[in-house]
């Protein structure tokens, strides 16, 4: 698993390492950082939600997401309710404190994911963490909304307007009816999809051109960040969420999705709601390489509670 999680984040840093050398030589303005933020959350992330639910109907799939699907709700409730507890905790600057919490709820779920579960668990287990970030895409595109812009106004006519959202219900739609797209149609969804890591992780390294890894090693703050996000949250998870479920393989990927780092999708709200998109590329990058050593750990600890 380790192995696993390296080649990963070791890719995510390529991409990382791209959008830093283009702001480094001026070809990214902060207008191009607004426009490539539209593109990924109104056609790339709509596409690749879609194309989750694009598998062959099963009613063991059906049962598995239902109730994947109220796991990973709870969850959500939880994460949001415990980061404000942990601004008020802590003592978060009142400036940084709506990135923060945002940043501490929705986790890197599928760009790191979707290999170490198809590896361990295969296609049903990628069934589970499609329905786990469906939730979290629910939430990001409507609570998480509200969060980044310090308003905690959700407009649910807004909600059900968004790409991401109209994209989620059609998905579920066609995967109950058992409808699979035609290729001229599925594949170019599939290649848009496909932009959604890369371009986001490309963004989140145009973003950090300018920071000093050293002085994010030595800022106590983003360090806190990175023990919340990556080692308080998944035991808190563990321990809270243990007695209540009995799959072995939804319980084991409940941790892992508490235990990711920050969403890459993160910095694109931050810079669009707050123009705090460096800030929450900082949360981001520096918790996917401390991510590292922590998921291999978090996820060997669930084993033996």
């Amino acid at each position: 698993m380790f192995l696993l999680i390296l080649e990963q984040n070791v890719m995510l840093f390529v991409y990382l390492s791209v959008g830093y050398y283009l702001a480094k030589i001026g070809k990214i303005s902060e207008q191009g950082l607004k426009e490539a933020g539209f593109f990924l959350s109104n056609f790339a992330l709509t596409c690749a939600i879609f194309n989750s639910f694009q598998t062959p109907y099963t009613d063991e799939k059906f049962r598995l997401i239902k109730d994947s699907l109220l796991v990973a709700l709870i969850l959500i409730i939880f994460l949001i309710l415990l980061s404000f507890i942990l601004t008020r905790l802590f003592k978060i600057d009142s400036e940084k404190k709506e990135t923060w919490r945002a940043c501490c709820i929705f986790s890197n779920i599928l760009f790191i994911g979707i290999p170490i579960v198809d590896s361990l668990y295969g296609e049903v287990g990628l069934i589970v963490l499609v329905s786990f970030n469906t939730i979290f895409n629910l939430f990001l595109f409507s609570i998480g909304e509200s969060i980044f812009s310090g308003t905690l106004i959700v407009s649910v006519k807004k909600v059900l307007r968004t790409p991401a959202i109209l994209s989620m219900a059609l998905g579920m739609l066609l995967f109950v009816l058992d409808i699979r797209l035609p290729i001229f149609l599925g594949t170019p969804i599939q290649v848009l999809a496909s932009f959604t890591a890369p371009l986001a992780m490309i963004v989140n390294g145009a973003m950090f051109y300018g920071t000093s890894i050293k002085k994010l090693i030595k800022n106590k703050e983003i360090i806190l960040f990175c023990l919340v996000r990556l080692i308080l949250i998944p035991i808190l998870a563990m321990l809270i969420f243990r007695p209540f479920i009995s799959n072995e393989m939804v319980f084991a990927l409940l941790v892992l999705v508490a235990a990711m780092p920050s969403g890459s999708l993160n910095s694109v709200f931050a810079e669009m709601y707050q123009g705090k998109g460096q800030l929450a590329s900082n949360y981001i990058i520096l918790s996917t390489l401390v991510s590292l050593i922590t998921v291999p750990l978090m996820i060997t600890l669930s084993q033996i509670l």
